[in-house]
């Protein structure tokens, strides 16, 4: 059972770096998004303003897909499917 052990230490570990990659990748998009609101609100004469909730809608939508992913790859189809349902 030392193999399983190592398998098993293995994939925790795996796992680990993408949790951590994917938390990287969130945070990066939350500051750029936070940036690039800020810079495409200021008052420009020539440029019509947005809604903020527009901007905070593509926002959540850019985070929908790596959400998914990171479902499917710790859970499998599977059990992402059965997490969405309940």
């Amino acid at each position: 059972a030392p193999e399983d052990d190592a398998d098993a230490e293995k994939k925790r570990s795996a796992l680990f770096r993408l949790r951590a990659f994917v938390l990287t990748l969130l945070v990066f998009q939350n500051a750029a998004s936070a940036l690039l609101t800020r810079w495409t609100r200021v008052k420009r004469e020539d440029v019509p303003m947005y809604l903020d909730s527009s901007a905070v809608l593509f926002t959540e939508l850019m985070k929908v897909p790596m959400c998914i992913f990171m479902m499917t790859v710790t859970l499998g189809w599977r059990g992402m499917l059965k997490d969405l349902r309940e």
